[in-house]
């Protein structure tokens, strides 16, 4: 018992000694040599004593990784807005094919190898802007199948014509294009009917209610080509303080939608969307930034990709 009691007085006396090593160094920062010359010891015997601090859990060091300005405001996004995700891009000084290509690696980025996709997706100049960047990228192989989610325009920009943007981006991505043979806009609700009534139709419908991913563009009030605003709502967008829209869903400030007094426009409804797993919104540097907070009010959306620049306007549009 006596020995077992000097044993113990002998560990108490070394670990003071070595709290007290650690203290002059880490807290009091003074260096090994004048450590060594204060208790007598050499300086590789400081070392060893600091060494052993450490081993003895006397001493630990935790590394604190600081956050970026960036994840701190996509995180204060993620939480204003519900998101699951926020990729912001740096797009200030880059030119125009710089940007497409950040665009288009970050919606990649999105997507798993190994993993099959179901991809609904929109139409407008970002979306046009990634698929030309997804042309210059070596192909690739992810699995899956991609459609649209609004019928074609009459325009002379492929980011309108829907079933040609499907076809792009499934072919450079390795995925599978099913095809909607409609014209986004037609002559009248009757109209609309006949054609949604369709087999054709249907299949897309299906595919819609399948959805992991919807890609979406952002986009202002007043964009080309028209989506037949002036038929569609008369004066409610303007009555109504419509902001923004994507497809042909227009939307306030608030995200309360704003439903037209004649739907003759195909396009995935409301409660198709629904359906998506994740719903994507995409957003330029170009966008109002009412629209994308309008969008997002919506609840419609787990993700979005937008400039940082962008970003931060969004946030101090709300502190305004």
């Amino acid at each position: 018992m006596k020995d077992r009691g000097v044993m113990m007085l002998i560990e108490e006396k070394k670990r003071a000694r070595l709290t007290d090593v650690a203290k002059m160094y880490y807290e009091k920062n003074m260096g090994q040599k004048e450590i060594a010359e204060q208790i007598g010891v050499s300086r590789p015997m400081v070392s060893k004593l600091l060494q052993e601090a450490r081993d003895l859990g006397i001493v630990t060091i935790t590394i604190h990784e600081t956050k970026s300005a960036n994840q701190i405001l996509a995180e204060r996004l993620m939480e204003e807005f519900h998101l699951q995700d926020v990729i912001l891009l740096e797009t200030i000084g880059s030119d125009a094919v710089a940007i497409s290509e950040k665009y288009a690696t970050a919606i990649c980025g999105m997507l798993e190898k190994g993993e099959t996709y179901k991809i609904g997706v929109g139409c407008g100049s970002t979306l046009g802007m990634i698929a030309d960047a997804l042309e210059k990228k070596e192909a690739m192989q992810f699995q899956g199948e991609m459609y649209p989610l609004i019928g074609g325009f009459k325009a002379t920009y492929r980011s309108y014509h829907t079933n040609e943007l499907v076809r792009s981006m499934a072919e450079r991505l390795g995925m599978k294009s099913t095809y909607l043979y409609l014209p986004a806009l037609l002559g009248s609700k009757e109209e609309k009917d006949l054609y949604t009534a369709t087999e054709l139709f249907e299949t897309v419908r299906e595919l819609w209610h399948e959805m992991d991913v919807a890609w979406v563009n952002i986009s202002g009030l007043y964009s080309a080509p028209d989506f037949a605003t002036s038929i569609r709502f008369g004066k409610k967008l303007v009555q109504k303080n419509a902001v923004g829209r994507f497809l042909a869903h227009y939307y306030d400030i608030h995200g309360n939608f704003i439903m037209p007094e004649e739907d003759n426009m195909v396009q995935a409804e409301l409660f198709d969307l629904q359906c998506a797993k994740n719903m994507v919104a995409i957003c330029s540097d170009m966008v109002d930034v009412k629209a994308v907070v309008g969008s997002l009010r919506t609840r419609c959306f787990t993700k979005i990709i937008l400039p940082e620049r962008t970003a931060r306007e969004v946030l101090n549009s709300l502190e305004s």
